[in-house]
């Protein structure tokens, strides 16, 4: 399971956490590893082989990806390409060719620039240490530069288990403050576009739904969760033309109930982010995955006891 693939200049730009980033350098050497040591499927193989009941080959993988990110056209896809190697993209079809990013990244930009606008003037501190009522966001704000990425891993963590709505008011507050500083962060499009799509989709590579919202569906009822699973399909597949059956839960989050409106909403597959591998036994919309991020994986040792599950 991969989100990102970055160049080392997009890395310093990067407003994503880590444990969804893998440099480019680092993708091209574990997609050559893979291509040579693995059998690696398409998506339609993989779904085959689970519904027919057909033993994997020895070594079998699937290489999928969350989210829909621009860098996955701009800098996995050519390496795929090159090597031959199919993919599964699941993309969160409200964010494709918008200039929109996900909460973490907006929140991740916002806290960045009150840090430096906190550091580098001290009139700035009336605004953000006297009159911002949030004592999480006072603290990570006065911490060391060198720790404010742990201490935002560690607020967002925390704040994926509040309501959207809370959130959002979050994200709003900090959004006035920021203006007030002069450090509100411009949101461009970070999300492939429907053209790079299509051109991906001719080439080997199979697209799912990651949801319309990437809203997490534990904590919707019954009707948005088939809202999510239904209007991204359809619009994955009008824009592409071919059916779409392989679903990824957004944050990997799912439930017996979430499950089974994906069956009845036509989905064939779906995928979490539970670590392990998967057998023609295991229950099809229940996939589990191996996430691989740059810390733990940036060499080929590192990577192979990853993926075959030594850590």
């Amino acid at each position: 399971m991969y989100h990102r693939v970055v160049t080392e200049k997009e890395n310093s730009n990067c407003l994503s956490q880590d444990g969804i980033v893998v440099s480019k350098a680092v993708f091209e050497k574990q997609m050559r590893f893979l291509i040579n040591r693995f059998n690696v499927l398409s998506l339609n193989e993989f779904i085959e082989c689970i519904e027919e009941r057909k033993t994997f080959r020895p070594n079998s993988c699937l290489v999928t990806f969350d989210d829909g990110w621009k860098d996955n056209y701009q800098n996995a896809y050519p390496l795929l390409k090159e090597m031959g190697i199919p993919a599964t993209i699941f993309v969160t079809t409200d964010f494709v060719g918008e200039n929109k990013l996900f909460w973490q990244e907006r929140i991740t930009g916002l806290l960045y620039g009150l840090h430096d606008a906190l550091e580098s003037d001290r009139d700035v501190s009336r605004y953000v240490l006297r009159d911002f009522p949030d004592m999480e966001i006072r603290r990570l704000l006065k911490c060391e530069r060198d720790r404010l990425k742990e201490e935002i891993s560690g607020y967002i963590r925390m704040l994926k288990g509040k309501a959207n709505e809370e959130i959002e008011e979050r994200i709003r507050r900090l959004a006035i403050l920021a203006v007030k500083v002069k450090r509100n962060v411009d949101e461009e499009s970070a999300f492939m576009d429907w053209d790079a799509i299509k051109v991906m989709a001719k080439n080997g590579i199979s697209f799912g739904s990651h949801g319309k919202s990437h809203a997490i569906l534990t904590r919707l009822g019954k009707c948005e969760i088939e809202k999510e699973a239904l209007e991204s399909r359809e619009l994955i597949e009008k824009k592409l033309g071919v059916p779409v059956c392989s679903f990824s839960y957004p944050n990997g989050d799912y439930s017996e109930e979430i499950a089974e409106i994906l069956r009845n909403s036509g989905y064939r597959v779906a995928f979490s982010a539970d670590k392990g591998h998967h057998s023609i036994d295991d229950h099809p919309y229940k996939v589990r995955r191996i996430n691989i991020h740059e810390d733990m994986t940036h060499n080929i040792p590192m990577f192979l006891a990853r993926i075959t599950g030594l850590w």
